[in-house]
């Protein structure tokens, strides 16, 4: 009885190294593609009269990710990630009406702990970080009859290399995941605009 139950556990161990070593073996580099969508936030601050720093706009928003990666090992991979920041605005007033629209493009090397049901990941890399803000204010003697006015100032648009990190988590089921994930951009505060842009997203991510 003893023997003929240590055959057992021995023949179930080989199966399932061999149906690992298989799927393993179809795609051997782990090369994986997903998307998804969440919460960003665009945030940068301005100087109005040229001395008074001030917050020109600080708001969340709809943004959407898609990305291809690969995993040749358990524990380390490479990805490329696009991220779209959307498109953020002041709430308009007589004054003012300050917008920006943010995307980056990234490159991340990744590590994983691989946990029964879920993968634990973290991962940072460099990006390019394209940011276009927009400050502007009425214009007094562009007012028409009804009250309403224009507006008039600058627009930038501004591209620059960024570190940029992540964490997240996978659930995993079969060749497809579920994932939840955190990826923001650092901006050096002394940079215009100096928001930090960031993404917190729920993604499908499939496995080939």
């Amino acid at each position: 009885m003893k023997h003929a139950r240590t055959r057992l556990v021995t023949t179930v161990s080989v199966c399932c190294l061999l149906v690992a070593t298989g799927a393993r073996a179809e795609n051997p580099l782990g090369v994986y593609v997903g998307a998804g969508g969440g919460r960003t936030h665009l945030a940068f601050d301005c100087y109005l009269d040229g001395v008074t720093k001030s917050t020109c706009l600080d708001h969340t928003n709809f943004g959407w990710t898609a990305f291809a990666g690969v995993q040749p090992l358990p524990y380390l991979g490479a990805e490329l990630q696009y991220l779209d920041f959307g498109h953020a605005s002041s709430p308009e007033s007589f004054d003012h009406l300050n917008s920006e629209r943010a995307r980056g493009l990234a490159l991340f090397g990744t590590g994983t702990v691989s946990l029964p049901l879920i993968n634990l990941y973290a991962k940072a890399g460099l990006g390019a970080l394209q940011t276009k803000p927009a400050l502007l204010q009425s214009d007094p003697h562009g007012c028409l009859d009804s009250g309403a006015c224009g507006y008039y100032g600058n627009t930038f648009d501004k591209t620059a290399g960024r570190f940029v990190w992540g964490l997240g988590f996978q659930v995993k089921l079969s060749s497809l995941a579920l994932r939840g994930e955190y990826v923001r951009f650092s901006v050096p505060s002394s940079s215009y605009p100096n928001g930090e842009p960031d993404l917190l997203s729920a993604a499908l991510l499939w496995k080939f």
